[in-house]
């Protein structure tokens, strides 16, 4: 994943992997075959709510986080145009 390429060099190794394993386990299943423009708002939140009824509220919060930093990181290449 290029947002993990071009932010995980200044992480931990413990970080990086921590943080690729809650996208892989809470938010690929849901959305990691849509392109970043057919990910829209509502998609976005009901990947967190899904993990808010399912874990705790802090894994909800670090997922929807780390998907927000990867939409920006990818408007900003000019991947897509839609903000979530």
């Amino acid at each position: 994943m290029a947002w993990i390429a071009a932010h995980g060099k200044q992480w931990t190794p413990q970080h990086r992997t921590e943080v690729q394993s809650t996208l892989e386990r809470f938010a690929f299943p849901k959305i990691g075959s849509l392109a970043l423009d057919a990910i829209t708002a509502p998609i976005a939140l009901d990947v967190v709510h899904s993990i808010e009824k399912k874990q705790a509220g802090e894994t909800a919060r670090r997922v929807r986080q780390r998907m927000g930093a990867i939409f920006a990181y990818g408007i900003a290449c000019g991947l897509g145009t839609q903000p979530c």
